[in-house]
Protein backbone atom coordinates (compact mmCIF):
# COMPACT_ATOMS: atom_id res chain seq x y z
CA UNK A 1 0.00 0.00 0.00
CA UNK A 2 3.00 2.07 0.17
CA UNK A 3 2.84 2.47 -3.80
CA UNK A 4 1.24 5.45 -4.47
CA UNK A 5 0.13 4.24 -7.58
CA UNK A 6 1.18 4.35 -11.09
CA UNK A 7 -1.51 7.31 -12.36
CA UNK A 8 0.20 9.43 -10.17
CA UNK A 9 3.62 8.49 -11.20
CA UNK A 10 2.79 9.45 -14.44
CA UNK A 11 1.16 12.76 -14.15
CA UNK A 12 4.00 13.85 -12.34
CA UNK A 13 6.68 12.89 -14.94
CA UNK A 14 4.71 14.25 -17.56
CA UNK A 15 4.10 17.84 -15.71
CA UNK A 16 7.74 17.10 -15.03
CA UNK A 17 8.71 16.90 -18.91
CA UNK A 18 6.46 20.52 -19.40
CA UNK A 19 8.46 23.05 -21.52
CA UNK A 20 9.03 25.97 -19.24
CA UNK A 21 7.30 29.30 -20.35
CA UNK A 22 9.18 32.24 -20.78
CA UNK A 23 8.68 35.75 -20.36
CA UNK A 24 9.58 38.04 -23.95
CA UNK A 25 12.98 39.08 -21.71
CA UNK A 26 14.08 35.42 -22.00
CA UNK A 27 13.13 34.83 -17.99
CA UNK A 28 11.48 31.69 -17.11
CA UNK A 29 8.22 32.59 -16.12
CA UNK A 30 6.77 30.73 -12.77
CA UNK A 31 4.26 27.78 -12.64
CA UNK A 32 2.82 28.68 -9.14
CA UNK A 33 2.42 32.53 -7.51
CA UNK A 34 2.63 32.54 -4.28
CA UNK A 35 0.73 35.31 -1.95
CA UNK A 36 2.39 37.12 0.82
CA UNK A 37 2.18 35.55 3.78
CA UNK A 38 -0.57 36.37 6.43
CA UNK A 39 0.90 37.96 9.13
CA UNK A 40 1.49 42.01 9.64
CA UNK A 41 3.99 43.65 7.99
CA UNK A 42 7.56 43.23 9.95
CA UNK A 43 9.86 44.29 7.13
CA UNK A 44 9.15 41.98 3.92
CA UNK A 45 7.64 43.32 1.23
CA UNK A 46 3.78 44.20 0.14
CA UNK A 47 1.58 45.15 -1.98
CA UNK A 48 1.58 48.89 -2.67
CA UNK A 49 -1.91 51.05 -1.95
CA UNK A 50 -2.16 52.54 -5.45
CA UNK A 51 -3.27 50.60 -8.41
CA UNK A 52 -0.12 50.44 -10.42
CA UNK A 53 -0.31 47.98 -13.25
CA UNK A 54 3.74 48.12 -13.23
CA UNK A 55 3.06 44.65 -10.97
CA UNK A 56 5.71 46.23 -8.49
CA UNK A 57 5.71 45.81 -4.92
CA UNK A 58 6.40 48.43 -2.24
CA UNK A 59 6.18 48.73 1.35
CA UNK A 60 2.85 50.62 3.11
CA UNK A 61 3.28 54.02 4.14
CA UNK A 62 4.60 54.62 7.54
CA UNK A 63 3.12 56.36 10.47
CA UNK A 64 2.76 60.65 10.71
CA UNK A 65 5.59 61.74 12.06
CA UNK A 66 5.91 62.03 15.92
CA UNK A 67 3.32 58.83 15.84
CA UNK A 68 3.69 55.91 18.04
CA UNK A 69 1.33 53.48 16.09
CA UNK A 70 2.39 50.55 14.29
CA UNK A 71 2.06 51.12 10.93
CA UNK A 72 -0.99 49.13 8.96
CA UNK A 73 -1.14 45.39 8.72
CA UNK A 74 -1.73 44.03 5.08
CA UNK A 75 -3.08 40.70 4.90
CA UNK A 76 -2.85 38.74 1.39
CA UNK A 77 -5.56 36.84 0.34
CA UNK A 78 -4.29 32.64 1.57
CA UNK A 79 -3.77 30.49 -1.44
CA UNK A 80 -6.19 27.74 -0.09
CA UNK A 81 -9.56 27.26 0.21
CA UNK A 82 -11.27 29.49 3.14
CA UNK A 83 -12.53 25.99 4.47
CA UNK A 84 -9.06 24.65 4.88
CA UNK A 85 -9.62 25.41 8.69
CA UNK A 86 -12.28 23.86 10.33
CA UNK A 87 -14.27 26.42 12.49
CA UNK A 88 -13.41 25.78 16.29
CA UNK A 89 -9.79 26.36 15.26
CA UNK A 90 -10.49 29.71 12.78
CA UNK A 91 -12.43 31.21 15.73
CA UNK A 92 -9.32 30.31 17.92
CA UNK A 93 -7.34 31.99 15.17
CA UNK A 94 -9.47 34.65 14.38
CA UNK A 95 -9.79 35.53 18.11
CA UNK A 96 -6.40 36.27 18.99
CA UNK A 97 -5.04 39.63 18.62
CA UNK A 98 -2.32 39.64 15.50
CA UNK A 99 1.38 41.16 17.32
CA UNK A 100 2.77 43.67 15.23
CA UNK A 101 6.70 43.60 17.18
CA UNK A 102 9.74 43.99 14.80
CA UNK A 103 11.89 41.13 14.88
CA UNK A 104 14.43 42.57 17.03
CA UNK A 105 11.43 42.88 20.03
CA UNK A 106 10.21 39.61 19.00
CA UNK A 107 13.55 37.99 19.53
CA UNK A 108 14.16 40.10 22.80
CA UNK A 109 10.74 39.18 23.87
CA UNK A 110 12.11 35.26 24.35
CA UNK A 111 15.12 36.53 26.99
CA UNK A 112 18.56 35.49 26.41
CA UNK A 113 19.14 31.92 25.60
CA UNK A 114 21.88 29.77 27.21
CA UNK A 115 24.45 29.30 24.28
CA UNK A 116 26.51 25.75 24.01
CA UNK A 117 30.04 26.10 25.19
CA UNK A 118 31.80 24.74 22.69
CA UNK A 119 29.37 25.55 19.74
CA UNK A 120 27.87 22.44 18.12
CA UNK A 121 25.84 23.28 14.81
CA UNK A 122 22.91 20.67 15.40
CA UNK A 123 21.21 19.07 12.07
CA UNK A 124 19.44 16.82 13.73
CA UNK A 125 18.21 16.36 17.51
CA UNK A 126 18.18 16.03 20.28
CA UNK A 127 16.54 12.81 19.84
CA UNK A 128 15.76 10.98 23.44
CA UNK A 129 15.44 7.35 23.58
CA UNK A 130 14.30 5.24 26.12
CA UNK A 131 15.59 1.14 26.56
CA UNK A 132 14.66 0.08 29.59
CA UNK A 133 14.73 -0.26 33.65
CA UNK A 134 17.52 -2.25 35.41
CA UNK A 135 18.33 -2.54 39.08
CA UNK A 136 15.75 0.92 40.03
CA UNK A 137 16.89 2.52 37.53
CA UNK A 138 15.98 4.76 34.14
CA UNK A 139 18.09 3.24 30.93
CA UNK A 140 18.15 5.41 27.25
CA UNK A 141 20.14 7.32 25.14
CA UNK A 142 20.29 11.00 23.23
CA UNK A 143 21.33 11.03 19.83
CA UNK A 144 22.29 14.44 17.81
CA UNK A 145 23.93 14.95 14.44
CA UNK A 146 26.17 17.82 13.67
CA UNK A 147 28.04 19.53 10.76
CA UNK A 148 31.77 19.16 11.71
CA UNK A 149 32.34 22.28 9.78
CA UNK A 150 31.07 24.81 12.38
CA UNK A 151 31.09 22.55 15.17
CA UNK A 152 33.72 22.66 17.94
CA UNK A 153 34.86 19.20 19.19
CA UNK A 154 37.06 20.02 21.31
CA UNK A 155 36.59 20.00 24.95
CA UNK A 156 34.29 16.51 23.97
CA UNK A 157 30.67 16.83 23.66
CA UNK A 158 28.83 16.31 26.86
CA UNK A 159 25.78 16.15 28.06
CA UNK A 160 24.86 17.23 32.00
CA UNK A 161 21.90 15.92 33.65
CA UNK A 162 20.20 16.76 37.33
CA UNK A 163 17.15 15.03 38.50
CA UNK A 164 15.30 16.15 41.88
CA UNK A 165 12.48 14.73 43.30
CA UNK A 166 10.90 18.11 44.77
CA UNK A 167 11.94 19.94 41.82
CA UNK A 168 7.85 21.13 40.52
CA UNK A 169 7.22 19.43 36.81
CA UNK A 170 6.51 22.23 33.75
CA UNK A 171 3.18 23.06 33.01
CA UNK A 172 1.61 21.52 30.12
CA UNK A 173 -0.76 23.22 27.45
CA UNK A 174 -4.46 22.93 27.43
CA UNK A 175 -5.84 20.43 25.31
CA UNK A 176 -9.02 19.54 23.81
CA UNK A 177 -10.30 16.11 22.09
CA UNK A 178 -13.09 14.16 21.14
CA UNK A 179 -13.47 10.57 20.96
CA UNK A 180 -15.23 7.16 20.59
CA UNK A 181 -14.64 4.10 22.45
CA UNK A 182 -15.36 0.03 21.88
CA UNK A 183 -16.08 -1.74 24.96
CA UNK A 184 -14.59 -5.57 24.68
CA UNK A 185 -18.13 -8.12 26.38
CA UNK A 186 -16.20 -8.33 30.30
CA UNK A 187 -14.90 -4.85 30.21
CA UNK A 188 -15.87 -2.87 33.43
CA UNK A 189 -15.35 0.46 32.02
CA UNK A 190 -18.23 3.09 30.82
CA UNK A 191 -18.00 5.59 28.26
CA UNK A 192 -16.35 8.63 30.05
CA UNK A 193 -18.25 12.17 29.31
CA UNK A 194 -16.77 14.78 27.20
CA UNK A 195 -12.94 14.97 28.46
CA UNK A 196 -12.53 13.77 31.60
CA UNK A 197 -10.62 10.54 30.59
CA UNK A 198 -7.04 10.58 30.94
CA UNK A 199 -7.34 10.33 27.13
CA UNK A 200 -8.24 13.23 26.70
CA UNK A 201 -4.90 15.26 27.39
CA UNK A 202 -3.84 14.08 23.92
CA UNK A 203 -6.17 15.75 21.54
CA UNK A 204 -5.55 18.57 19.35
CA UNK A 205 -3.64 22.20 21.13
CA UNK A 206 -5.65 24.69 22.01
CA UNK A 207 -3.63 27.49 20.04
CA UNK A 208 -2.47 30.27 23.01
CA UNK A 209 0.44 31.85 24.68
CA UNK A 210 3.41 29.10 25.36
CA UNK A 211 3.51 27.05 28.88
CA UNK A 212 4.52 29.29 31.84
CA UNK A 213 8.09 28.72 32.91
CA UNK A 214 8.18 27.04 36.20
CA UNK A 215 9.26 29.03 38.90
CA UNK A 216 12.62 29.00 40.27
CA UNK A 217 14.09 26.46 41.69
CA UNK A 218 16.91 25.26 44.05
CA UNK A 219 18.17 21.64 44.24
CA UNK A 220 17.07 19.74 47.59
CA UNK A 221 19.12 17.19 49.54
CA UNK A 222 17.81 14.29 47.16
CA UNK A 223 18.88 15.84 43.82
CA UNK A 224 21.69 14.24 41.68
CA UNK A 225 23.75 15.30 38.83
CA UNK A 226 26.26 13.29 36.08
CA UNK A 227 27.37 14.06 33.49
CA UNK A 228 28.11 12.17 30.35
CA UNK A 229 30.66 12.03 27.23
CA UNK A 230 29.25 11.30 23.61
CA UNK A 231 30.10 8.71 22.06
CA UNK A 232 31.14 9.09 17.71
CA UNK A 233 28.80 6.09 16.46
CA UNK A 234 28.93 7.16 12.31
CA UNK A 235 30.45 9.88 10.12
CA UNK A 236 28.43 10.24 7.31
CA UNK A 237 30.36 12.17 4.20
CA UNK A 238 27.89 13.78 1.78
CA UNK A 239 28.09 16.33 -0.98
CA UNK A 240 27.86 19.45 1.54
CA UNK A 241 30.64 18.03 3.89
CA UNK A 242 31.02 15.78 6.77
CA UNK A 243 28.64 15.09 9.92
CA UNK A 244 29.11 13.25 12.54
CA UNK A 245 26.47 11.24 15.14
CA UNK A 246 26.83 11.32 18.93
CA UNK A 247 25.22 9.11 21.31
CA UNK A 248 25.52 9.59 24.96
CA UNK A 249 24.02 6.60 27.04
CA UNK A 250 22.32 7.98 30.29
CA UNK A 251 20.83 6.67 33.40
CA UNK A 252 18.85 7.69 36.55
CA UNK A 253 17.98 6.59 39.23
CA UNK A 254 14.28 6.34 39.73
CA UNK A 255 12.57 7.55 42.90
CA UNK A 256 9.04 6.82 44.97
CA UNK A 257 6.73 8.94 42.61
CA UNK A 258 7.86 10.56 38.63
CA UNK A 259 10.38 12.93 38.32
CA UNK A 260 11.59 15.19 35.74
CA UNK A 261 15.19 15.45 34.52
CA UNK A 262 16.84 18.47 32.99
CA UNK A 263 19.59 18.10 30.74
CA UNK A 264 22.42 20.71 28.56
CA UNK A 265 24.16 19.93 25.58
CA UNK A 266 27.60 21.61 26.20
CA UNK A 267 26.09 23.93 28.86
CA UNK A 268 23.46 24.71 26.09
CA UNK A 269 19.10 25.14 26.63
CA UNK A 270 17.48 23.02 29.26
CA UNK A 271 15.77 20.21 28.09
CA UNK A 272 13.22 18.01 30.66
CA UNK A 273 11.68 14.83 30.27
CA UNK A 274 10.09 12.63 32.64
CA UNK A 275 10.26 9.66 34.32
CA UNK A 276 8.07 7.40 36.26
CA UNK A 277 8.42 6.28 39.67
CA UNK A 278 9.34 2.77 40.86
CA UNK A 279 6.34 1.34 41.10
CA UNK A 280 4.25 3.33 38.23
CA UNK A 281 3.39 2.07 34.57
CA UNK A 282 4.63 3.86 31.65
CA UNK A 283 2.34 6.30 29.83
CA UNK A 284 3.34 5.83 25.96
CA UNK A 285 2.46 6.48 22.55
CA UNK A 286 2.97 4.08 19.64
CA UNK A 287 3.16 5.22 15.68
CA UNK A 288 3.96 3.67 12.88
CA UNK A 289 8.12 5.01 12.17
CA UNK A 290 11.47 3.40 12.09
CA UNK A 291 13.91 4.17 15.41
CA UNK A 292 17.79 4.94 14.93
CA UNK A 293 20.29 3.18 16.62
CA UNK A 294 23.87 2.28 16.06
CA UNK A 295 24.44 -1.63 15.79
CA UNK A 296 26.81 -4.04 17.67
CA UNK A 297 28.44 -6.45 15.09
CA UNK A 298 29.32 -9.04 17.67
CA UNK A 299 26.36 -11.07 18.81
CA UNK A 300 25.60 -10.91 22.81
CA UNK A 301 27.14 -7.18 22.86
CA UNK A 302 24.81 -4.22 22.49
CA UNK A 303 24.91 -1.05 24.09
CA UNK A 304 21.43 -1.25 25.23
CA UNK A 305 20.35 -3.29 27.54
CA UNK A 306 16.94 -4.33 26.63
CA UNK A 307 18.35 -5.42 23.35
CA UNK A 308 17.92 -9.61 21.85
CA UNK A 309 20.59 -10.34 19.89
CA UNK A 310 19.08 -13.47 17.32
CA UNK A 311 20.73 -15.52 14.17
CA UNK A 312 22.82 -13.81 11.14
CA UNK A 313 20.32 -12.63 8.48
CA UNK A 314 20.09 -14.06 4.87
CA UNK A 315 21.03 -11.10 2.96
CA UNK A 316 22.13 -8.47 6.08
CA UNK A 317 25.26 -9.41 7.10
CA UNK A 318 24.15 -8.42 11.35
CA UNK A 319 22.30 -10.08 13.62
CA UNK A 320 18.56 -10.11 14.34
CA UNK A 321 18.03 -7.25 16.54
CA UNK A 322 14.74 -7.47 18.77
CA UNK A 323 14.26 -5.38 22.22
CA UNK A 324 12.47 -6.41 25.48
CA UNK A 325 11.72 -3.78 27.09
CA UNK A 326 10.31 -2.60 30.76
CA UNK A 327 7.19 -0.37 30.62
CA UNK A 328 5.85 -0.45 34.40
CA UNK A 329 5.70 -3.44 36.62
CA UNK A 330 3.15 -4.58 35.16
CA UNK A 331 3.86 -4.58 31.42
CA UNK A 332 6.64 -5.40 29.46
CA UNK A 333 6.75 -5.10 25.87
CA UNK A 334 8.98 -7.89 22.91
CA UNK A 335 9.56 -5.92 20.07
CA UNK A 336 10.56 -8.40 17.40
CA UNK A 337 12.99 -7.92 14.57
CA UNK A 338 10.78 -9.23 11.49
CA UNK A 339 13.13 -7.77 8.95
CA UNK A 340 16.90 -9.26 9.15
CA UNK A 341 16.24 -12.93 8.63
CA UNK A 342 13.35 -12.57 6.85
CA UNK A 343 13.14 -14.61 3.37
CA UNK A 344 10.78 -15.77 0.72
CA UNK A 345 9.77 -18.57 3.25
CA UNK A 346 10.32 -17.39 6.72
CA UNK A 347 9.79 -14.10 9.07
CA UNK A 348 12.25 -15.42 11.93
CA UNK A 349 14.70 -18.24 12.37
CA UNK A 350 14.36 -20.69 15.25
CA UNK A 351 16.95 -18.76 17.44
CA UNK A 352 15.55 -15.66 17.59
CA UNK A 353 12.07 -17.33 18.63
CA UNK A 354 13.78 -19.34 21.08
CA UNK A 355 15.77 -16.51 22.62
CA UNK A 356 12.53 -14.24 22.76
CA UNK A 357 10.89 -17.14 25.13
CA UNK A 358 13.67 -17.88 27.01
CA UNK A 359 13.63 -14.01 28.26
CA UNK A 360 9.92 -14.06 28.37
CA UNK A 361 10.31 -16.78 30.98
CA UNK A 362 12.32 -15.31 33.59
CA UNK A 363 9.60 -11.94 33.59
CA UNK A 364 8.32 -11.77 37.36
CA UNK A 365 5.48 -13.01 38.43
CA UNK A 366 3.90 -9.46 38.61
CA UNK A 367 4.00 -9.03 34.98
CA UNK A 368 -0.10 -8.79 33.90
CA UNK A 369 0.56 -7.74 30.33
CA UNK A 370 3.40 -8.65 27.19
CA UNK A 371 2.86 -6.21 24.07
CA UNK A 372 4.19 -7.87 21.32
CA UNK A 373 5.18 -4.95 18.90
CA UNK A 374 5.22 -6.56 15.28
CA UNK A 375 5.91 -4.55 11.88
CA UNK A 376 3.16 -6.03 9.93
CA UNK A 377 -0.14 -7.02 11.66
CA UNK A 378 -0.75 -10.62 12.44
CA UNK A 379 -5.07 -10.56 12.24
CA UNK A 380 -5.76 -8.28 9.29
CA UNK A 381 -7.63 -9.06 6.70
CA UNK A 382 -6.31 -11.35 3.93
CA UNK A 383 -5.66 -10.06 0.80
CA UNK A 384 -4.86 -13.90 -1.02
CA UNK A 385 -6.81 -13.57 -4.50
CA UNK A 386 -4.53 -10.27 -5.18
CA UNK A 387 -1.41 -12.14 -4.65
CA UNK A 388 -2.26 -15.19 -6.86
CA UNK A 389 -3.43 -12.50 -9.37
CA UNK A 390 0.06 -10.84 -9.01
CA UNK A 391 2.18 -13.64 -9.23
CA UNK A 392 0.45 -15.32 -12.60
CA UNK A 393 2.42 -15.09 -15.58
CA UNK A 394 -0.54 -14.23 -17.63
CA UNK A 395 -1.60 -10.90 -15.23
CA UNK A 396 -1.43 -8.18 -18.51
CA UNK A 397 -0.24 -5.44 -16.62
CA UNK A 398 3.10 -7.55 -15.15
CA UNK A 399 4.10 -8.54 -18.87
CA UNK A 400 3.67 -4.48 -19.43
CA UNK A 401 5.49 -3.85 -16.78
CA UNK A 402 8.53 -6.09 -16.88
CA UNK A 403 8.77 -4.60 -20.95
CA UNK A 404 8.78 -1.81 -19.27
CA UNK A 405 5.19 -0.53 -21.57
CA UNK A 406 2.86 1.54 -21.79
CA UNK A 407 4.78 3.78 -18.44
CA UNK A 408 3.86 0.34 -16.42
CA UNK A 409 7.70 0.28 -15.59
CA UNK A 410 7.25 1.11 -12.34
CA UNK A 411 4.71 -1.77 -11.44
CA UNK A 412 7.62 -4.14 -11.09
CA UNK A 413 11.12 -4.05 -9.02
CA UNK A 414 14.15 -4.19 -10.37
CA UNK A 415 15.56 -7.13 -8.94
CA UNK A 416 13.53 -10.22 -9.96
CA UNK A 417 10.71 -8.25 -11.91
CA UNK A 418 8.33 -9.44 -9.67
CA UNK A 419 5.01 -7.40 -9.15
CA UNK A 420 6.14 -4.40 -6.90
CA UNK A 421 3.03 -4.59 -4.71
CA UNK A 422 3.57 -8.42 -4.65
CA UNK A 423 6.29 -8.26 -2.32
CA UNK A 424 4.41 -6.01 -0.29
CA UNK A 425 1.50 -8.36 0.23
CA UNK A 426 4.58 -11.27 0.68
CA UNK A 427 5.49 -9.62 3.71
CA UNK A 428 2.64 -9.90 5.62
CA UNK A 429 1.79 -12.54 8.56
CA UNK A 430 -0.85 -13.56 6.29
CA UNK A 431 0.84 -14.38 3.03
CA UNK A 432 1.14 -17.65 2.18
CA UNK A 433 4.68 -18.55 2.52
CA UNK A 434 4.25 -17.34 6.33
CA UNK A 435 1.09 -18.39 7.35
CA UNK A 436 2.45 -21.62 8.45
CA UNK A 437 5.13 -19.69 11.01
CA UNK A 438 2.00 -17.20 11.86
CA UNK A 439 -0.38 -20.24 12.98
CA UNK A 440 2.70 -21.99 14.90
CA UNK A 441 4.07 -18.38 16.20
CA UNK A 442 0.12 -17.64 17.44
CA UNK A 443 0.15 -20.97 19.03
CA UNK A 444 3.15 -20.78 21.01
CA UNK A 445 2.09 -17.42 22.84
CA UNK A 446 -1.03 -19.16 23.53
CA UNK A 447 0.66 -21.59 25.55
CA UNK A 448 2.95 -18.89 27.20
CA UNK A 449 0.07 -17.14 28.41
CA UNK A 450 -1.59 -19.84 29.60
CA UNK A 451 1.17 -21.03 31.45
CA UNK A 452 2.95 -17.70 32.44
CA UNK A 453 -0.76 -15.80 33.27
CA UNK A 454 -0.25 -12.89 31.49
CA UNK A 455 -2.86 -10.70 28.97
CA UNK A 456 -0.90 -10.89 25.10
CA UNK A 457 -1.61 -7.83 22.75
CA UNK A 458 -0.31 -7.13 19.09
CA UNK A 459 0.83 -4.09 18.05
CA UNK A 460 1.65 -3.37 14.09
CA UNK A 461 1.57 -0.53 11.98
CA UNK A 462 2.67 -0.67 7.97
CA UNK A 463 -0.46 -0.45 6.69
CA UNK A 464 -1.81 3.15 6.68
CA UNK A 465 -5.36 2.36 8.72
CA UNK A 466 -6.47 1.81 11.75
CA UNK A 467 -7.59 -0.78 12.66
CA UNK A 468 -8.25 -4.05 15.48
CA UNK A 469 -8.28 -7.20 14.95
CA UNK A 470 -8.70 -10.19 17.86
CA UNK A 471 -7.55 -14.11 18.56
CA UNK A 472 -10.12 -15.72 20.70
CA UNK A 473 -11.26 -19.45 21.70
CA UNK A 474 -13.42 -20.86 19.04
CA UNK A 475 -17.22 -21.09 19.82
CA UNK A 476 -20.33 -22.49 18.17
CA UNK A 477 -22.73 -21.02 20.78
CA UNK A 478 -22.29 -18.40 23.56
CA UNK A 479 -18.65 -15.99 23.30
CA UNK A 480 -16.24 -17.34 25.99
CA UNK A 481 -15.28 -14.17 28.41
CA UNK A 482 -12.23 -12.77 27.07
CA UNK A 483 -10.97 -12.35 30.99
CA UNK A 484 -10.89 -15.74 31.20
CA UNK A 485 -10.29 -16.57 27.52
CA UNK A 486 -6.23 -17.08 27.18
CA UNK A 487 -6.65 -16.85 23.90
CA UNK A 488 -7.86 -13.43 23.76
CA UNK A 489 -5.57 -11.67 21.74
CA UNK A 490 -5.79 -7.97 20.52
CA UNK A 491 -3.92 -6.85 17.26
CA UNK A 492 -3.69 -3.11 17.67
CA UNK A 493 -2.96 -1.63 14.45
CA UNK A 494 -1.67 2.01 14.25
CA UNK A 495 -0.46 3.59 10.64
CA UNK A 496 0.27 5.97 9.58
CA UNK A 497 1.01 9.36 11.65
CA UNK A 498 2.56 11.04 8.79
CA UNK A 499 2.02 9.25 5.60
CA UNK A 500 -1.48 9.56 3.74
CA UNK A 501 -3.61 6.81 3.65
CA UNK A 502 -4.05 4.34 0.69
CA UNK A 503 -6.42 5.49 -2.17
CA UNK A 504 -9.85 5.31 -1.64
CA UNK A 505 -10.33 2.40 -3.44
CA UNK A 506 -7.61 0.00 -1.92
CA UNK A 507 -9.33 1.42 1.42
CA UNK A 508 -12.77 0.00 0.11
CA UNK A 509 -11.02 -3.38 -0.90
CA UNK A 510 -9.75 -3.86 2.68
CA UNK A 511 -12.61 -2.96 4.58
CA UNK A 512 -14.61 -5.40 2.13
CA UNK A 513 -12.61 -7.97 3.06
CA UNK A 514 -12.72 -7.43 6.88
CA UNK A 515 -15.43 -8.79 7.55
CA UNK A 516 -14.42 -12.53 5.93
CA UNK A 517 -14.48 -15.22 8.12
CA UNK A 518 -11.12 -17.21 8.41
CA UNK A 519 -11.19 -20.51 9.54
CA UNK A 520 -7.42 -20.56 9.40
CA UNK A 521 -6.81 -21.73 12.80
CA UNK A 522 -9.84 -23.45 13.41
CA UNK A 523 -7.45 -26.98 13.84
CA UNK A 524 -6.16 -24.83 16.80
CA UNK A 525 -9.70 -24.05 18.67
CA UNK A 526 -8.82 -20.88 17.81
CA UNK A 527 -10.99 -18.15 15.72
CA UNK A 528 -9.99 -14.87 14.40
CA UNK A 529 -12.49 -11.51 13.27
CA UNK A 530 -11.75 -7.69 12.95
CA UNK A 531 -13.46 -5.93 15.44
CA UNK A 532 -15.68 -2.82 14.96
CA UNK A 533 -14.36 -0.41 16.97
CA UNK A 534 -15.41 2.91 14.29
CA UNK A 535 -18.97 2.98 15.16
CA UNK A 536 -18.64 6.50 13.48
CA UNK A 537 -16.28 8.75 11.79
CA UNK A 538 -13.93 11.42 12.88
CA UNK A 539 -16.91 13.96 12.60
CA UNK A 540 -19.78 11.89 13.50
CA UNK A 541 -21.48 10.63 11.04
CA UNK A 542 -21.81 6.93 9.74
CA UNK A 543 -17.94 5.20 8.56
CA UNK A 544 -17.40 4.07 5.37
CA UNK A 545 -16.29 0.91 7.26
CA UNK A 546 -16.51 -0.15 11.14
CA UNK A 547 -13.14 -1.66 10.81
CA UNK A 548 -10.96 -0.01 8.95
CA UNK A 549 -10.21 3.63 9.64
CA UNK A 550 -8.00 5.21 6.66
CA UNK A 551 -6.74 8.70 8.45
CA UNK A 552 -3.58 9.20 9.87
CA UNK A 553 -3.11 8.01 13.43
CA UNK A 554 -1.24 7.50 16.89
CA UNK A 555 -2.15 5.34 20.05
CA UNK A 556 -1.82 6.44 23.71
CA UNK A 557 -1.52 3.06 26.00
CA UNK A 558 -1.96 3.00 29.30
CA UNK A 559 -2.73 0.84 32.59
CA UNK A 560 -5.46 0.87 34.63
CA UNK A 561 -4.14 0.09 38.04
CA UNK A 562 -7.83 -0.61 39.15
CA UNK A 563 -8.93 -3.18 36.55
CA UNK A 564 -5.56 -4.19 35.31
CA UNK A 565 -6.35 -3.87 32.10
CA UNK A 566 -4.42 -2.09 29.16
CA UNK A 567 -5.89 0.63 27.58
CA UNK A 568 -5.38 1.87 23.92
CA UNK A 569 -6.60 4.71 22.90
CA UNK A 570 -6.23 5.38 18.94
CA UNK A 571 -6.15 8.89 18.13
CA UNK A 572 -7.82 9.79 14.49
CA UNK A 573 -6.55 12.76 12.65
CA UNK A 574 -10.02 14.38 12.45
CA UNK A 575 -9.03 17.42 9.44
CA UNK A 576 -5.98 16.41 7.83
CA UNK A 577 -3.04 19.38 9.06
CA UNK A 578 -4.72 21.17 11.88
CA UNK A 579 -3.94 18.60 14.63
CA UNK A 580 -7.19 17.82 16.34
CA UNK A 581 -7.62 13.97 17.01
CA UNK A 582 -10.46 11.77 17.47
CA UNK A 583 -10.33 9.10 20.21
CA UNK A 584 -11.31 5.37 19.54
CA UNK A 585 -10.69 3.12 22.69
CA UNK A 586 -10.39 -0.27 23.50
CA UNK A 587 -8.94 -2.53 26.53
CA UNK A 588 -7.04 -5.68 26.91
CA UNK A 589 -8.96 -7.61 29.77
CA UNK A 590 -6.55 -8.14 32.44
CA UNK A 591 -5.75 -12.74 32.42
CA UNK A 592 -8.41 -14.25 34.71
CA UNK A 593 -8.09 -17.84 34.08
CA UNK A 594 -6.76 -20.15 36.57
CA UNK A 595 -3.73 -21.99 36.06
Amino acid sequence: MDEAGWHALRRARASYDEPFETNPDGSYRPRITVNPINEPYTGSYHQASTSSSSGTWAPPPGPPPGSSANPPGYYAHANHPPSWMPNEEKMAFEGKERPTLSAIERSNSYGRLDRMEPHLQFLCGPLLRYDTVYAGKWHGAILIVTADAGSVYSPHPRVALVWDPLRPRPARLASSSSGSHYLSPASTLTPSPGGSHPGALYGGVQYGPPPSAPPSWTPSEYAGSSTVLADDIYVYHGPYGSCTFWRMMIEVPLGEAEMTVAYRINGGHEICFTVPGREQNLRWAAYSVDGLDGIDPNPGRHKMLSTLIGGAGAWIPYPSHSILTYMGPQTWMIMLDCRAERTLNRVCSEATYRRMFDRLWELPASVKHIVVQLGIPIAYPRMNFLETALESSFNPFVALGKKNKMGMGTLVNKFNMDAELLDDLMDHWTAKNHKKERNWFVEQLQSFALLKKVRITFLSGDVHCAAVGVFKTLSSSIPVNPVVDHRYMLNVVTSAIVNTPPPAGVQTMVASLSDKTHKTMHYAQTDEAMIPIFQQDTDGKPPKSKNIMGRRNYTIVEYDSQTQELFFDIRVEKTKGIGTTVGYWIRAPAPGWNV
